[in-house]
């Protein structure tokens, strides 16, 4: 069974910016996981991912969601050290996204 948790990072330039960690079967032992950094976008009702670690494809990877060509950035990585990695780098990865989408 997938388990997850999402914490608030903050807010920047106006967005309520969150954090969620997802894992299957569980936390203690996943074989896969997943750690993205969202927001709420009001008027698209949905959540807008910008920033994502997951090991799909047999190998931990972020994903910079915010360019219109994403490389993958291998990270020797496991969930937390995942979490802890985009927690750390929040107020980056969504000044990039913003200043990638037009956005001030």
């Amino acid at each position: 069974m997938s388990k997850s948790i999402e914490n608030e990072l903050g807010t920047y330039n106006g967005h309520s910016y969150f954090l969620c960690g997802k894992a299957d079967p569980g936390f203690n032992d996943p074989s896969y996981f997943a750690a993205i950094i969202y927001f709420r976008d009001s008027s698209a009702t949905e959540n807008v991912e910008i920033a994502r670690i997951d090991n799909a494809h047999g190998r931990a990877h972020l994903h910079k969601l915010y360019r219109s060509t994403e490389e993958q950035e291998y990270k020797d990585v496991d969930l937390w050290d995942a979490m802890k990695f985009l927690e750390d780098n929040w107020r980056t990865y969504a000044e990039m996204y913003q200043k990638a989408h037009g956005r001030p």
